[in-house]
């Protein structure tokens, strides 16, 4: 997320958004390659730029930006929660594939939020289901853990939040 001054809000926002989205993806990865302190980092690293640097542009604009990321690290810091249950417990294999078509989804290049959004649903009814019909405590309690994590994503995902829009229809006239 560097950039050559003279800081140019459009070239940065869009650079922003593209290490979001890469992040993203590497949530979906199972090789353990995204943690919660490096997904936290980035996005407050390019926060920090915005404040910094973008005020001075429009500043209600970055108001949005930084509303934005705040939301799109919360999808991403449940993400990494829902992540370390399917890598670290052992989950029945009913929600374990449920899951695992999750991450899939995320591994795409350009995951539209509608398609992300889908899937997520889908999952947390799968999941929802399960839990009612779980027998087990180990069971439940990693079902219920699942279920308010995506319950969080799903909520933040259906706000409509800029770095998954279209980059033509961006904000600061950003052309990907």
């Amino acid at each position: 997320m560097n950039h050559i001054l003279p800081f140019n809000l459009a070239s940065f926002s869009a650079s922003f958004r593209a290490t979001i989205l890469s992040g993203l993806r590497r949530i979906g990865r199972s090789d353990g390659q995204s943690d919660e302190p490096a997904w936290v980092g980035k996005i407050v690293q390019g926060m920090g730029v915005l404040i910094t640097n973008g005020a001075r542009e429009n500043s209600s604009m970055t108001d949005i930006w930084l509303h934005h990321a705040f939301s799109i690290m919360t999808v991403g810091r449940n993400l990494l929660y829902v992540r370390m249950i399917f890598l670290n417990e052992s989950l029945p294999e009913e929600a374990r594939t449920m899951v695992s078509g999750l991450f899939r989804i995320l591994l795409k290049r350009d995951v539209p939020s509608a398609a992300l959004l889908a899937t997520a649903d889908q999952v947390l009814s799968g999941l929802r289901e399960m839990e009612r019909r779980a027998q087990s405590a180990p069971d439940r309690l990693q079902l219920t853990a699942l279920i308010g994590c995506l319950m969080i994503v799903t909520t933040e995902l259906r706000q409509q939040n800029v770095f998954f829009g279209p980059t033509r229809m961006m904000p600061f006239g950003m052309a990907g």
